[in-house]
């Protein structure tokens, strides 16, 4: 018997028709078919497979396994119900200039190009390279530029303080032999004949006298 294409559809959608075609053709609006044998559900595909072929009304749909990358590629779109994996290749030799590689290829995801860290306000340990981002050091107190860690490693003071031999040193008062400061009280040392007096270095006066200044 002829049955409209139509009507199929409505009454067999998300199902596959088994049957035996005895006479006919298949047409766009109608479908001539011998003895109906029965109809099913479509299969559903089962984990790690995607539908390669739809079902229709005379054949289950067609499952395939969804495709493994290899080991020089990541997944750039996962296998799904409807589309197999898309594998891309991992991207190779150095990052770009002023980059370093963060993170390398993994199944999942492409290597990862970062930024190298800005110049070092203290002093650098080791360069921006391929692998590894710039590596900061700070500098000692004292100092205001420098090129390593220590007290004696200072390329540049801030004011008041000099640069002398590496270290950056206040200079002195007069009255002071060593100082911790630039002003008369910032005394760490005496010459001979003075006595340091809660940071002031002063004589001690013959005893004839009151007061002195030697």
């Amino acid at each position: 018997a002829d049955v409209a294409g139509s009507q199929i559809t409505d009454a067999m959608d998300g199902q596959k028709l088994q049957a035996r075609v005895t006479s006919g053709a298949i047409t766009s609006s109608w479908i001539n078919v011998g003895v109906i044998q029965r109809a099913s559900i479509c299969d559903a595909c089962g984990d790690g497979e995607w539908m390669s072929a739809e079902c229709t009304l005379l054949k289950d749909r067609e499952c395939s396994p969804c495709k493994a990358c290899e080991a020089s590629e990541f997944i750039a779109t996962a296998c799904s119900a409807n589309a197999d994996t898309v594998c891309q290749a991992c991207s190779i030799g150095d990052c770009d200039a002023g980059q370093w590689q963060s993170a390398a290829c993994t199944s999942d995801a492409d290597r990862v190009c970062t930024d190298c860290s800005p110049a070092c306000a203290g002093y650098e340990v080791s360069d921006c390279s391929a692998e590894a981002d710039r590596v900061c050091g700070d500098c000692d107190a004292t100092c205001k530029t420098c090129s390593g860690p220590d007290p004696f490693d200072c390329d540049s003071c801030n004011a008041p303080m000099v640069l002398d031999s590496g270290a950056c040193v206040y200079v002195c008062d007069s009255t002071c032999a060593t100082c911790d400061g630039p002003t008369a009280t910032d005394c760490t040392g005496c010459g001979d004949g003075q006595v340091l007096n809660e940071g002031a270095c002063e004589w001690v006066c013959d005893a004839s006298c009151a007061t002195c200044d030697g």
